[in-house]
């Protein structure tokens, strides 16, 4: 029996509550109603508490996001950034100098939202801007548990390219610091859109002998069914994955491990 149930059964009253109440916060109550109680043993129970749902909050969180992301699918990259060369008056309306394909925010989010809906996630964005005018977006990562991860915050200066406007230089900011602090924080992998399914990943670009060895390790460590581990990454075998796909495979098994060690 703890300190405070034997204060209120020596006090001899009997204090009804309802049936879901914490027992735990009706006992600090009904102690705090007693101006003999010591208030800074109460301070200290609470904080004793409040540190152990913390790191209860922590556990589901890492164990729901172990669960999670290696259901996340790989998005197409649909977008496309072309940068042109400069015509006879400056502007940038001549032949394409560079183009680099890109995933989408939306496609992301929506290919994601189902999962991340069933493992209890949201995701928001804080964005700023520093005292010298650069744009700074922070990712927040939140569990239905109670607890949440930030992104680490990348000051980024206005994209000002293709002749944009100010207002526009901004928003373009704004939405790569969403896509890319998004990606990071899931762990998104993106690809070039293929249109013939058929076509099959060069040898060169799968994992390596010591890539491989690593996740055998991993799945082994953490009991992953290496069946089902596959199927979530939408591969056909471990030897065989693309290499793009091993930092991803890595962090969901490596999270996994973490969420395990946390709950014993």
């Amino acid at each position: 029996m703890s300190a405070l149930s034997k204060h209120v059964e020596q006090k001899g009253e009997v204090v009804a509550h309802p049936a879901n109440a914490d027992p735990f916060l009706a006992m600090i109550s009904h102690a705090a109603s007693d101006p003999s109680f010591d208030i800074e043993k109460m301070r200290q129970l609470v904080g004793i508490r409040n540190e152990e749902l913390a790191r209860q909050a922590r556990v589901a969180f890492d164990s729901a996001f172990a669960e999670m992301q290696p259901k996340l699918p790989v998005i197409d990259r649909n977008g496309r950034i072309e940068i042109r060369k400069k015509d006879k008056d400056g502007e940038r309306n001549g032949d394409v100098q560079q183009s680099s394909a890109y995933a989408l925010w939306a496609d992301i989010k929506d290919a994601c939202n189902p999962f991340m809906l069933e493992h209890g996630f949201g995701i928001s964005f804080r964005p700023k801007t520093t005292a010298d005018g650069k744009i700074v977006v922070t990712c927040i990562l939140s569990h239905r548990g109670g607890h949440r991860e930030e992104s680490d915050s990348i000051p980024m200066q206005h994209d000002s390219t293709g002749s944009k406007n100010a207002v526009q230089a901004v928003g373009s900011s704004l939405s790569y610091g969403t896509r890319y602090m998004g990606i990071m924080m899931l762990g998104i992998v993106s690809k070039e859109h293929d249109d013939d399914g058929n076509k099959s990943t060069p040898p060169s670009v799968f994992v390596s002998d010591e890539q491989l060895k690593e996740l055998e390790q991993l799945i082994e460590e953490t009991e992953t069914d290496k069946a089902k581990f596959l199927t979530y990454l939408k591969e056909p075998a471990l030897d065989r994955m693309a290499a793009s796909k091993f930092n991803y495979a890595k962090q969901a098994l490596a999270a996994k491990k973490e969420a395990a060690k946390c709950a014993k």
